[in-house]
């Protein structure tokens, strides 16, 4: 009984522990920091009285970031030529540490243009960092059936530090302002890149904790767009990009709807970050409660495919429900279960999408998706916005609830299709050979 409870509810084995544990403790830096950054970036871009450009040019900022992700790509590209692993962490995380610390520097004397500045930081820290970095060093670290006992337990340390990282925003920034959070992540971040720079080196003294693949380090010397060029002539890679934008589309979607229908409603620095605060602890609660006794029972009992189809099945009423009501809190609520569902169910499956990819593929390939995908995404979300909430006012409504039931199908579509390659590539076929 008690080993059938273990298998069920905590299916990592002893020797899992050493490799799975400094990456949980990682990720939870990352998330704490992550949710830090969009906490004081909503705080200092929605709120026009102290110097914010507002809610109405949210989507113009997520073009802005979407060109930056573009040239992301190619300095990530350059990186990953030059370093390997786990000092290609380091200097990413340091480089943003220093960015933050300068972001408070100039931000008394350019409020406006700072405020852009720290929602790009904040939405390229989830990005580069969050999905590219960190993924990218723990798909190429472990194999399928690794990445189905640790996945979900490091996926739980997102889970945690977002829930921290929520109520210490809601209570610092609510009560001192933002600059204490932004010396916090900081700080925080620092200690990530030194925390992962001392992983590479334990790793390297022990081997044997190393997938066959990783334990000659090949350094192949491509141009920078080489991720851009995998992902075109790979069709597995393309339904995995196209479920990644189809997320991002639908979520920026929802939105941008309830944060414009919220302006005026909630007003001043402090009482905006200490909200969203607020609304990341619930978030990753929940994504938290379904994780330990759902996610990885579905990956590894019903199949990556249904996990992979949960969130859209899941968000798309909420979500145009939200779209044909005149209110804001239908809008946060949708937005909260599309958020919970991505960090539960969304995130844990694509990552394990990744793991029979080859090295290059690994990084370089999924630099692209999720550089391209995540920016990408979010940049088309923010042209759907500009053009039906500023052209088609009286039918903003129809069309949003048209638009976003078409992205879902597609979605769904694209997930079935890619579930089917990994069980494909599970049975003996690889999804390679393309």
């Amino acid at each position: 009984m008690l080993q059938r409870l273990k298998a069920t509810f905590y299916p990592i084995e002893r020797q899992d522990l050493a490799k799975a544990l400094p990456l949980w403790g990682s990720l939870f830096l990352l998330t704490f920091c992550y949710i830090g950054t969009k906490c004081v970036k909503y705080a200092v871009f929605l709120d026009q009285a102290s110097g914010g450009p507002g809610a109405a040019y949210v989507p113009h900022a997520k073009l802005l970031t979407m060109l930056l992700a573009f040239l992301s790509v190619a300095i990530y590209g350059k990186l990953c030529n030059h370093f390997l692993r786990e000092r290609l962490a380091f200097v990413l995380l340091v480089s943003f540490s220093v960015m933050l610390l300068g972001y408070d520097l100039l931000r008394p004397s350019f409020p406006l243009a700072t405020a852009w500045f720290m929602y790009s930081l904040s939405e390229l820290y989830s990005s580069v960092l969050q999905i590219t970095m960190f993924w990218s060093l723990v798909n190429n670290l472990c194999t399928v059936q690794e990445g189905k006992r640790i996945y979900p337990f490091i996926f739980l340390g997102s889970q945690i530090g977002g829930m921290v990282s929520g109520k210490l925003a809601n209570a610092i920034i609510g009560s001192y302002g933002i600059q204490p959070m932004i010396y916090l992540v900081a700080f925080l971040t620092l200690c990530n890149a030194f925390l992962l720079l001392w992983y590479g080196r334990w790793l390297e003294a022990h081997p044997e904790l190393l997938p066959p693949v990783e334990k000659v380090e090949l350094r192949s010397r491509t141009s920078a767009l080489e991720g851009l060029r995998l992902l075109l002539r790979k069709r597995y890679l393309l339904l995995i990009f196209v479920i990644m934008v189809c997320y991002n589309v639908c979520i920026i979607m929802v939105d941008f709807q309830y944060k414009v229908r919220m302006e005026g409603h909630i007003t001043g620095q402090e009482n905006i970050g200490a909200l969203f605060g607020d609304f990341y602890f619930y978030v990753n609660l929940a994504s938290l409660l379904f994780l330990l006794f759902i996610t990885k029972n579905i990956i590894r009992y019903v199949g990556l495919t249904v996990c992979l189809i949960l969130l859209p099945l899941t968000m798309g009423l909420p979500a145009i429900i939200s779209f044909m009501t005149a209110g804001w809190l239908m809008g946060l609520v949708a937005s909260g279960i599309g958020q919970a569902g991505k960090y539960a169910f969304f995130d844990p499956s694509k990552e394990l999408l990744y793991v029979p990819c080859t090295v290059d593929e690994k990084y370089k390939a999924k630099g692209a998706i999720d550089l391209i995908g995540h920016r990408g995404g979010k940049g088309l979300a923010s042209v759907i916005n500009i053009i039906i909430h500023g052209y088609m006012v009286l039918w903003e409504s129809l069309v949003y609830s048209l638009v976003f039931s078409g992205l879902l199908l597609l979605w769904i579509g694209a997930a079935v299709k890619v579930g089917k390659r990994f069980k494909e590539h599970l049975g003996g076929k690889a999804v390679n050979r393309e």
